[in-house]
């Protein structure tokens, strides 16, 4: 059972999020059953906060396919909607904690997978964009 929504900043909001909550339903989501976003920031804030706010909380798993998502979207369960013209204001811990998946090695595999058609270059100016002061990566490619 899929919900395809946009990945919009626009739709980073509580009146967005509210809206999916019917469909969960009529897709028959319940207690005990988690969630899984497969996109990018937006996505996972989206699913991450409405998944948080549905039954009082359930789980949700996220498959990050951008490079700024597997390195801070909701890491840690972190999820924030807008309010109006303020971006992030909204924001939640959400309940990734409780998966159990949160202790595999399964996002890990995404991760690594999904950089092999970067552009080496570009891969490289990327991650020095996310990397914090003295920070150091290794890249490996095959």
């Amino acid at each position: 059972k899929m919900i395809v929504i946009d990945a919009l900043e626009t739709n980073k909001t509580m009146e967005f999020c509210l809206s999916l909550i019917p469909q969960l339903v009529e897709k028959q989501v319940k207690r005990g059953m988690a969630l899984v976003a497969i996109g990018g920031g937006i996505i996972q804030d989206i699913t991450c906060f409405t998944a948080s706010i549905l039954y009082r909380g359930i789980d949700w798993i996220f498959y990050p396919t951008t490079l700024l998502a597997q390195a801070d979207s909701c890491i840690g369960s972190k999820s924030s909607i807008n309010l109006g013209k303020f971006k992030n204001f909204i924001s939640i811990n959400g309940t990734a904690e409780n998966t159990t998946l949160q202790n595999s090695s399964v996002d890990f595999i995404v991760c690594a997978q999904s950089f092999h058609w970067f552009n080496k270059e570009l891969c490289k100016k990327e991650f020095l964009r996310i990397l914090k002061p003295g920070g150091w990566i290794i890249l490996t490619w095959n």
